[in-house]
């Protein structure tokens, strides 16, 4: 039988008013069988052509393969790296901070303001720093030396008061260096008293502080060591009223 006579004559005996139902019924039956028939063709396929072992079974990984491949736990080289202790960077600072306990200090005028953790203010005073030590390096010991040579044979009184370490040390590098360019030195080490300056507004002690040199205005030996002073940058007060057995005094007392 055709089977276009056997879709006519279903046609006319079921779907004559029912055009629009024969249609959708036609290709709800047609996809059914198209699905049912492929299948039936993979499965087919399957049969003739079963999949390999390799490819459903792949082999187990290697512990090493396995172990390349899982993160190391936070803060840990991976495996096969070297551990390498971890140092500041420049300018950081290493000291731990703790919950409640950190500081910070604040400057307000003149006194430092520390707040702790709990924002509880303590005020402190501000200690400056002391000056800094009086001392010739090789360097300027030796140009020294050679400056003062101009005054070979000139006088030079030197004391020291009030002294102490660094007064004592500072002044006996002073000391050697007049000795040691020719110069005739007297004086003391080690006198706490003062001196008694008379003047026509009364008298006054100087008692030494810093680094005085006194002598008259147009004394060669006065002209000599500030020259040589100034060729090391060292600074030295200059007086005219100070007493003394020499032409040029120098008086050396506790650091400004």
């Amino acid at each position: 039988m055709n089977p276009v006579d056997w879709l006519a004559w279903l046609y006319g005996r079921f779907f004559t008013n029912h055009t629009a139902l024969s249609y959708f019924l036609v290709s709800a039956a047609a996809v059914a069988l198209g699905v049912l028939a492929w299948t039936r063709a993979i499965d087919k396929y399957r049969s003739e052509h079963p999949p390999s072992a390799s490819t459903e079974n792949p082999p187990p990984k290697s512990p090493r393969q396995t172990a390349s491949r899982t993160p190391p736990p936070s803060g840990q080289p991976p495996p096969g790296v070297e551990s390498k202790p971890q140092f500041p960077q420049k300018g950081e600072k290493s000291s731990p901070e703790k919950k409640g306990s950190n500081v910070h200090i604040e400057q307000h005028g003149g006194p430092n303001a520390v707040t702790t953790g709990n924002n509880s203010p303590i005020t402190i005073n501000q200690i400056p720093p002391p000056p800094p030590a009086r001392t010739l390096s090789q360097e300027d010991f030796d140009r020294l030396v050679n400056e003062l040579f101009g005054g070979k044979g000139l006088a030079v009184h030197i004391n020291l008061l009030p002294v102490d370490e660094e007064t004592e040390t500072f002044g006996n590098q002073i000391r050697m260096a007049f000795e040691k360019a020719g110069w005739r030195v007297s004086g003391s080490i080690g006198s706490n008293l003062g001196i008694a300056v008379v003047s026509g507004s009364g008298t006054r002690v100087f008692n030494g502080d810093g680094f005085t040199c006194s002598a008259n205005d147009n004394a060669p030996e006065l002209a000599t060591a500030l020259k040589a002073f100034a060729a090391i940058e060292l600074k030295c007060a200059v007086r005219n009223d100070l007493p003394g057995p020499a032409p040029l005094l120098i008086y050396i007392g506790k650091r400004k």
